[in-house]
């Protein structure tokens, strides 16, 4: 199966210009060592420039490209990966094609199928972690604890005492530093592995580990620089942590008793340094817990008009219903997070749960109601598509591009890339001319220019170009200029280009770009404006600009020999350079000035 809508074009769109260059070159060079294909994944070994393999994986289905990746760690689409594309483009036999896994599987016997798993397992113990937990899965019953219960009676309990050192140590590491992210950051991988139990269905391992960190950090915490507030802000994620830990499994009455008094002790601690409340969520978990009869009835899909709050709704309710949906969905009681998603209006979380319940159709009855931002329905549609449902993920992009959000262009974009590799260039010009207004670049004008009717393309350009105009001209616009300017002079535009650049104060590299372009057309312009800015910043005397300065007036010498009129510019010169004799700095940079 080939990439559909690949393209050079599209290669353009994910990567800057250096990185392209360089995947352009490693592809000249010979530096892919191999492509090879199965299924619906490909994946390329590319040798660097110091000398180091690097491993790509692309990933795609009947709607173009899924994701990419690279060993190297480096941007998404790095080096690597663009020198991977184009060889799909300009070099497809390099690719060595093979069956895919489900076609390879299907070959093996059962018992070839489990040597090859207990082989792979006995050299890599990540894998044979996996492979437990699946089948375990499989089985109803796991080697490394169940999840029904929340709480696997027989697991071990962690022993508190090395968390309890590690934050005491990491306190005393960052006690004498203004910046604590570091401090803050390890701390928070201490806070991780409680989180681990968490996910693991074991709430008890994960309240011994919460609650020897939190007296660890309210005891030194102070001892912190603490003046930016994240010390401070720290308890939120400390609270959140505690939150899920508290209902993660059943809980006595007289063990909610005890952190309620355990907590207490911690506020009592935090009282007068500003911090209040530190642990709200952590209490609320405690005294609703999951017993409470009105979440009972809402867990059971009851109509309950009442809020398991009453009619005083604490800022922290959204934040709990996050809890108690994570816990849900951890032990796979998916009706009763789907019934507690619907009831507290978490419709975003209520749309991703459909999707991972396989029910696309009912995905694509309450989004329209149900998502409320462009970026809601980008997300929706790229889980959709992994799921294997591209023809619903389209559907929902559609409906994202009438939202409001930040993400009209990135969804735009990737709904016109998908009717590219479906091959309707007329709904893939649509979606690009929308993420066009959004976010214009040369790339994507050369796009428009290929997918439009060659009938219809002078009438989209003229109107594009108008458009860009304006908005280069508005004070409000957001729009890189440099990107507008590659438009205007890729289009023979100066005039349009000298418009934009030429009251401009801040954009120096634009500005002379305007001016080189401008010299052969319009050097009376570039005479006039190139001086203008070199007399500007030698009046303000401003030293560390003055090579600046130099560079327009080489600008300007230029316009004056295009307009064959050297002598003018030699008598401009000698009065300019006798008006600033007194600048050593400037003086001893005019030797570039013939």
């Amino acid at each position: 199966m080939e990439i559909k809508g690949l393209n050079e074009s599209l290669i353009r769109r994910y990567s800057d210009i250096a990185t392209y260059k360089k995947g352009e070159r490693y592809l000249k060079k010979g530096n892919i060592l191999s492509m090879e294909q199965h299924g619906r994944t490909l994946c390329a070994m590319i040798k660097t420039d110091g000398r180091i393999t690097c491993e790509t994986t692309i990933m795609f289905d009947s709607g173009g490209i899924v994701d990419v990746a690279c060993t190297c760690e480096g941007a998404n689409w790095c080096e690597h990966v663009v020198s991977t594309l184009l060889g799909v483009i300009q070099q497809p036999e390099m690719i060595k094609f093979h069956l895919d896994l489900k076609d390879l599987v299907q070959k093996k016997t059962l018992e070839e199928l489990k040597n090859m798993i207990l082989k792979i397992a006995e050299n890599n113990t990540d894998m044979e972690h996996l492979f437990v937990k699946y089948l375990s899965e499989i089985d109803h019953e796991s080697a490394i604890g169940t999840i029904e219960t929340g709480i696997d009676s027989n697991s071990p309990l962690v022993d508190p005492g090395p968390f309890a050192k590690k934050v005491g140590y990491i306190i005393k590491k960052y006690e004498n530093r203004s910046n604590t992210d570091d401090a803050i950051s390890e701390i928070s991988d201490l806070v991780d592995e409680a989180l681990d139990f968490v996910s693991n269905g074991d709430g008890a391992n994960a309240l011994i580990i919460m609650e020897s960190i939190i007296n660890g950090y309210v005891k030194q915490w102070m001892e912190l620089d603490g003046s930016m507030g994240d010390t401070a802000l720290f308890f939120e994620d400390l609270d959140m942590a505690l939150s899920k830990s508290i209902l993660m499994g059943e809980k006595t009455r007289e063990e909610n008793r005890k952190y309620l008094k355990k907590i207490d002790q911690w506020q009592q601690q935090l009282d007068g340094y500003g911090v209040e409340n530190a642990f709200a969520l952590s209490i609320a978990s405690l005294v609703q817990g999951w017993d409470d009869p009105v979440l009972q009835r809402i867990l059971d899909g009851e109509k309950v008009s009442m809020s398991v709050w009453g009619k005083n709704v604490p800022e922290y309710a959204s934040l709990l219903t996050a809890v108690r949906l994570e816990i849900l969905d951890i032990e796979k009681k998916y009706q009763e997070y789907l019934n507690l998603a619907l009831h507290e209006k978490a419709f975003f979380d209520y749309i991703m749960m459909l999707i991972k319940l396989n029910r696309p159709e009912e995905v694509l009855k309450q989004a329209g109601t149900m998502l409320t931002y462009n970026y809601q329905a980008l997300t929706v549609a790229e889980e959709l598509r992994r799921s294997g449902y591209l023809n619903e993920a389209m559907e929902i992009a559609s409906k994202g591009l009438t939202l409001e959000g930040p993400s009209l262009s990135k969804l735009a974009f990737w709904l016109s890339e998908r009717y590219e590799a479906l091959e309707d260039n007329q709904k893939a010009l649509e979606s690009l001319l929308i993420a066009f207004k959004e976010e214009p670049s040369l790339n994507d004008f050369l796009r428009i220019r290929d997918l439009a009717p060659s009938n219809t393309w002078p009438d989209i350009r003229n109107r594009l170009l108008t458009e860009l105009g304006k908005a280069a001209l508005s004070k409000t616009t957001l729009f890189n200029l440099s990107d507008i300017i590659d438009i205007f002079l890729h289009e023979g535009l100066v005039n349009k280009a000298i418009k934009i650049v030429d009251k401009e104060s801040y954009n120096y590299k634009e500005v002379i770009r305007v001016l080189d372009a401008a010299i052969k057309e319009k050097p009376e312009w570039v005479i006039k404006n190139a001086c203008a800015r070199a007399e500007e910043i030698l009046e303000q005397a401003n030293s560390k600009h003055y090579n600046k300065a130099v560079t327009f007036l080489k600008k300007a010498q230029t316009a004056y020999n295009e307009t064959k009129m050297v002598d003018l510019w030699n008598d401009y010169k000698d009065s300019l350079l006798k008006r600033h004799s007194r600048k050593s700095k400037f003086m001893a940079l005019t030797d570039k000035l013939k």
